[in-house]
């Protein structure tokens, strides 16, 4: 049995002497290698990500009043060279696609009009079958395409992963994701900070968070190695009906600024270097608590 694991609301971040003044010069890129370098962490459905510097990753699905709805590989295709071809800035674009053969044929309509990355996602991403779709892609477009594969809970199911994959084949990325990491009715999973904890020691990795706990949780997945945040596709509901994006990206990159002053820091890398994080015991928490209320 592994030691106990904690929660997002069961840790902080320590704050340090800070030589750092002006939030504004505060360096919020990241780099995922092979040439993807994002000037905002953020991963999601929304232009706006794009526009602020992140990476716009198309859905399985698409959600609206009458529920969610998948595109076909024409609807993608038609889509998203109708985005380049509007776009104001030069567009960053991914898909995710399943494991299953039928979304190849999505795959190459999609890289065909431009997308240059793609997320190979299931619910167990260390399977057999997520490790044969990354081969063929890595077979058809040798490393001219850039491949995230997920989602996995553990270092050791990448480390496994990697070794079926074999090293001419392997993802660019890794991704976690807390739809699995915590699975209340089968009693499966591992608490979302330290499966990032886990997993970055091994691999290069993005973190898949909730929009409505990102700005709080975002600067603590970063200080455990996650390169990058992606939102839930279901959030667009919820952006929707509360916010909109352009409020959210504000208020994210406004509270990374201001975790990253805290710990002197003037790049995310910087961040992820002097970050420590601390855990909180339940009365500490209560004290917190009544402190704010």
């Amino acid at each position: 049995m592994r030691n106990t694991a904690v929660t997002f609301s069961e840790i902080l971040i320590l704050p340090k002497f800070s030589t750092v003044t002006d939030l504004s010069k505060i360096d919020l890129s990241t780099d995922l290698g092979d040439d993807i370098k994002l000037q905002l962490p953020i991963i999601g459905n929304h232009l706006a990500i794009n526009m602020a510097g992140g990476l716009y990753l198309f859905p399985k699905k698409v959600y609206k009043d009458s529920g969610a709805i998948e595109l076909s590989s024409e609807e993608l295709a038609s889509h998203i060279t109708e985005l380049t071809l509007n776009a104001v800035t030069p567009l960053r674009l991914g898909i995710t696609i399943s494991s299953a053969e039928i979304d190849r044929d999505k795959a190459v309509a999609c890289i065909d009009a431009g997308v240059e990355v793609i997320c190979v996602e299931e619910l167990f991403g260390a399977n057999q079958s997520v490790v044969e779709q990354v081969k063929w892609l890595r077979e058809k477009y040798k490393d001219n395409i850039y491949i995230i594969a997920g989602s996995f809970v553990t270092g050791q199911s990448i480390i496994d992963f990697k070794k079926a994959c074999t090293k001419e084949y392997e993802p660019n990325l890794y991704k976690v994701s807390s739809s699995l990491v915590i699975m209340d009715e089968t009693g499966i999973g591992l608490p979302l900070i330290n499966a990032i904890g886990d997993c970055g020691r091994v691999a290069p990795i993005i973190v898949q968070l909730r929009l409505s706990d990102i700005s709080n949780t975002a600067a603590k997945a970063l200080a455990q190695g996650a390169k990058a945040i992606q939102f839930f596709e279901s959030d667009d509901l919820w952006i929707r009906d509360q916010y909109n994006m352009e409020e959210i990206l504000q208020k994210v990159s406004y509270n990374l600024r201001l975790a990253c002053k805290a710990v002197n820091a003037n790049t995310l890398d910087e961040f992820r270097k002097n970050a420590e994080l601390v855990i909180i015991s339940p009365m500490s928490a209560a004290e917190i608590e009544y402190q704010e209320g």
